[in-house]
């Protein structure tokens, strides 16, 4: 029998034990009835089957283990060395929560029981908590895929065989970095992905696993990158062909969405979910998807030409467009406006940033108005803002 206290948060204190039962009031043919962990805490019990079958009258119930059916009964020992090892594997899921101070229900004990087998395969871990996450909503869809095609690549990494949590350690790290450069991903794509490992593995020692957290070893740090950023001019030509005859809905709805983000600065993650609920006279109210499960909300009063862009639609606003289909859009109307520019949707965020500041905007309302958690974040565009002086001011050396 294993036991272990609960964290205090029931009026008595509680225990969750497991034992070995079997059901005798089941007979198979051959005499058999079988056997089942039961699994209480509280006065709520579950029971789950170990599909083992064993003659009711050979089983002790007090000592939970097989009796031999006669002298020369090797198969109890077979049985009963699987029946050790079973409650091993709860005394360990018990210790390790008993151990990190976490508190342990049934369901999620049986969840870590059925997978025991693959408990210490890491990314095997990883997806079924990225699915948990999501499926919590926790996460978002978008958050998940992104989590689960940074999985994906390091499946690749360790060539589809098991990553054990215990070989989680400053080299392999290293090896996944060096793998991640070799494939010539960009230094901040490569940053994002080992984010998303480490980030497992704070949920893994979270949960109980006994693993070392690699990365408090191995710096992090995304850099500033070649983030253009439209000008005031290149601005006006994008809202010149606001529903160009040239283009299809997708591009018209496109460049809507596009523009209206450039005079607020959203996310397209964010300018998915606009309905017209979030605007109260000219204002948006919302919380952020990327900071939804820590409440973050964003309070932007929306200028007069984003408003028109908008007018008169109602419930939600602009047409449920997947991203991949945006950025082509937006491929497709940089090439009719002539920039000479990578357009991609994250281009109306930066430009909102570097507009705002231009205008004489300061660093800490842009960071609420964007919704950053850290101004050091918001500070990347103030470079980029002095990067666009200082080619404005070059025009100087034409006259």
């Amino acid at each position: 029998m294993s036991q272990i206290s609960i964290k205090p948060l029931y009026n008595k204190q509680q225990y969750l034990v497991t034992t070995i039962t079997i059901k005798d009031q089941v007979i198979k043919k051959d005499g058999t009835s079988p056997l089942y962990l039961c699994i209480k805490l509280g006065s709520t019990k579950k029971f789950t089957s170990l599909k083992m079958f064993w003659p009711a009258e050979f089983f002790d119930k007090a000592a939970q283990t097989l009796l031999p059916r006669s002298k020369k009964d090797q198969e109890f020992m077979d049985q009963n060395i699987i029946l050790n090892t079973i409650k091993s594997q709860c005394n360990d899921i018990i210790r390790d929560f008993r151990l990190s101070q976490q508190h342990l229900d049934i369901d999620g004990f049986l969840h870590i029981f059925n997978n025991f087998n693959s408990r210490e395969d890491f990314i095997f871990y990883a997806n079924t908590k990225n699915q948990y996450l999501y499926e919590k909503g926790i996460n978002t869809l978008r958050s998940k895929q992104r989590h689960g095609t940074c999985l994906n690549v390091l499946t690749t990494f360790m060539k589809f065989e098991r990553l054990i949590m215990a070989d989680l350690n400053l080299d392999f790290v290293r090896r996944f970095d060096a793998f991640l450069r070799k494939r010539k991903y960009k230094h901040n794509t490569i940053t994002g992905m080992h984010k998303v490992v480490r980030s497992y593995v704070n949920h893994a020692l979270e949960d109980g696993y006994r693993l070392q957290n690699p990365y408090k070893s191995f710096s992090l740090k995304f850099v500033p990158g070649d983030r253009p950023s439209l000008t005031i001019y290149e601005l006006g030509v994008l809202r010149s062909l606001i529903d160009h005859p040239q283009f299809g809905a997708a591009e018209n709805e496109s460049l809507r969405k596009f523009l209206f983000s450039c005079y607020t600065g959203l996310r397209i993650s964010d300018s998915n979910m606009i309905t017209s609920g979030h605007i109260v006279d000219g204002v948006l109210n919302m919380s952020m998807v990327k900071g939804l499960r820590y409440g973050k909300e964003v309070r932007i009063k929306i200028p007069a030409y984003a408003l028109s862009l908008i007018e008169g639609r109602k419930g939600q606003i602009f047409t449920d467009l997947a991203d991949s289909t945006v950025n082509k859009s937006l491929k497709v109307i940089a090439a009719v406006a002539g920039l000479n520019k990578k357009l991609t949707f994250h281009v109306s965020r930066d430009t909102f940033a570097t507009t705002f500041l231009s205008l004489g905007g300061d660093l800490a309302s842009l960071k609420d108005l964007m919704g950053h958690s850290d101004i050091k974040t918001t500070q990347i565009y103030l470079k980029m803002s002095n990067d666009r002086k200082d080619g404005l001011m070059d025009r100087f050396d034409n006259l």
